[in-house]
Parts: structure tokens; sequence; C-alpha cells
């Protein structure tokens, strides 16, 4: 089964969200380059129990984000599906309205020739 489709209004919540997501990963980037700029400093007092927990964080925050990646992922499939969905239906109503010009071009030229 493939990805079911959303309406817009649930794209721009899911796109409203992601932006969030992203505000909250930069500023947890720009605080891990605080920190790992004050370990770079040689900050004194640091135990290896505290070194240790950073990493367990940093090895959570990277699944997040990796889990984050494949719902960005999911969404711009979702939204390659929706513009290939539009362009079909683009090239159908300019089918249709090109069938449309040539039957009114028909019937007036049918109406000239019926006054003749």
């Amino acid at each position: 089964m493939g990805p079911r489709m959303v309406s817009a209004a649930a794209m721009d919540a899911w796109m409203r969200m992601l932006d969030q997501v992203q505000a909250s990963i930069a500023r947890a980037l720009e605080d891990l380059a605080e920190h790992e700029r004050a370990l770079d400093a040689g900050a004194p007092g640091i135990s290896l129990d505290l070194l240790a927990s950073e990493h367990r964080c940093l090895d959570q925050f990277d699944e997040r984000l990796r889990n984050l990646q494949s719902h960005v992922d999911a969404a711009d499939d979702a939204t390659a599906q929706v513009e290939e969905l539009l362009l079909e239906d683009e090239r159908e109503v300019r089918t249709w309205l090109e069938q449309t010009a040539t039957a009114r071009g028909r019937l007036a030229g049918a109406g000239a020739v019926g006054l003749s």
C-alpha cells in the first residue's frame, strides 16, 4: 500500500511543525557548538560520567535527527506525488480547453454556413 494523500491544511500543519523542529535543532546545534568550545578550552572539573552522559545524549539526538529526516523525506515524496497529480490535472484541463475551442470554432462555422 502506497503512502496516503493528505489535505493541504494537514500538509501546512506538518510543514509548520517541521519548521519548528528545524529551529529547535538549530538552537541545539548552537548550544552544542558552544559546549564543545568550552570543552576545547579545557574547562576544569568535567567528570568522565558527565562526558559519557553527554555522549548518550548526543547519540539520542542523532537518532532523533535521523527519524526527523525520514519524516522530511516522506513529506518530500508526498509533495512530489501531489505535484505530479497537479501536472496531470493541468494537462487534462489544457486538452479539454483545446477541444472546447475546436468545438466552439466548428459550431461557429456551422452557424455561419446555416445562415448563408
